[in-house]
């Protein structure tokens, strides 16, 4: 006879990664403008692409942290500002080589579904 017990405890890990991405999404769709214009402020051409992913990327990975000590609002644009000047300062103190041009291993295709997402407007 199976576990329910873990079987539940599977499905509630599940709704509460559906809903993760539910309200990751949301926010992403409320400030898509914000975003993308940050990231052609502070990059050009493929590298605002580039730039978009990685503000992407660095919400995603303190999307769990927000503590809600002020709006999720700004909480975005500040992330996503503090991505891009950190992406400012590395490109005006790393060269550009084919190494450093060569695609991220954290360019999923998730984020790239995301920058696209957000890119339509």
């Amino acid at each position: 006879m199976p576990d329910r017990s873990r079987c539940a405890g599977v499905g509630l890990l599940q709704v509460r990664m559906t809903d993760f991405h539910e309200r990751f999404e949301a926010m992403l769709t409320a400030n898509r403008r914000r975003l993308l214009a940050i990231a052609r402020a502070y990059a050009r051409g493929d590298e605002a692409h580039d730039l978009a992913q990685e503000i992407l990327l660095q919400l995603w990975r303190s999307f769990e942290r927000f503590e809600g000590r002020s709006s999720l609002d700004t909480w975005v644009y500040r992330v996503a500002l503090n991505t891009a000047l950190t992406w400012r300062r590395r490109a005006n103190v790393e060269p550009l080589t084919s190494a450093s041009t060569s695609s991220s291993p954290h360019s999923t295709a998730w984020t790239e579904r995301c920058f696209f997402s957000i890119s339509r407007t």
